[in-house]
């Protein structure tokens, strides 16, 4: 994507339309993080090394409230965050 990411998703926000979702992490969701006012966060019960970071970026406190969780049988849980 060329550009500023931030002022394209500020764009998108001014525009009629549904929800913006971003799916993964890493270096794209820090850039974007002042605009994310909801977080969705699959907890997988197993580990595998290193991988993504949620956000990759200096550290910046930002305070999120958990609304919903959604335990499977699996194991795994959904865990649903607004921010605030």
């Amino acid at each position: 994507m060329a550009g500023d990411p931030v002022a394209f998703v500020r764009e998108l926000k001014r525009q009629p339309g549904g929800d913006i979702w971003l799916c993964g992490g890493g270096q794209l969701a820090g850039q974007l993080l002042p605009e994310v006012d909801e977080l969705v966060v699959r907890l997988n019960p197993f580990l595998v090394g290193s991988g993504v970071p949620i956000v990759d970026r200096e550290f910046d406190s930002r305070r999120f409230r958990l609304v919903e969780t959604r335990p499977f049988d699996s194991g795994v849980v959904v865990l649903r965050y607004l921010a605030g």
